[in-house]
């Protein structure tokens, strides 16, 4: 996630995820070439099996390779948002006014600690990403959007 426009007018924030679905099409790839050379070596039960990872590797890189772009617009006074995904879509759009905070919403599982932006407003949470992650800069991106409200007389408590 990162900000790829901050000036008064619009704050624009992007996420294109890369790592994981590039390591789960990899996997595909290589169980694919193996496929491929052993062949005519393997019995059906374990081309058949290759085939099932094969299809898994791709439908978990296409699960992962989820698009987020959330946009506040002074101009029009709107935050809008759009996740663009290889098997879904989805799209809306706020008042700025609508906003009540900005959060960074924490989900621990056994493998640890992920998180994620939400903005708080009066219909509810709205992530500005579909899935959780260990490795961006959530609270500055946070930060950023409440100093960007801020700005234009929205005031929403620190993250």
């Amino acid at each position: 996630m990162r900000i790829i426009k901050d000036n008064p007018a619009r704050l624009a924030i992007v996420h294109r995820p890369r790592i994981l679905p590039a390591f789960f099409l990899g996997c595909a790839l290589v169980l694919g070439v193996s496929l491929l050379v052993w062949f005519g070596e393997l019995r059906l039960h374990k081309q058949i099996g290759i085939m099932s990872g094969i299809f898994l590797c791709a439908l978990a890189s296409a699960l992962t390779a989820t698009q987020s772009e959330c946009r506040f617009d002074a101009l029009s006074g709107q935050v809008s948002w759009i996740h663009r995904g290889v098997l879904s879509r989805s799209s809306g759009e706020l008042p700025l006014q609508a906003i009540e905070g900005v959060r960074v919403e924490t989900d621990r599982d056994a493998e640890g600690q992920s998180c994620r932006v939400v903005l708080a407003t009066r219909h509810g949470r709205v992530p500005l990403t579909w899935h959780y992650s260990t490795i961006e800069p959530h609270m500055d991106i946070a930060r950023a959007i409440c100093r960007w409200l801020r700005l234009h007389g929205i005031e929403v408590p620190d993250p």
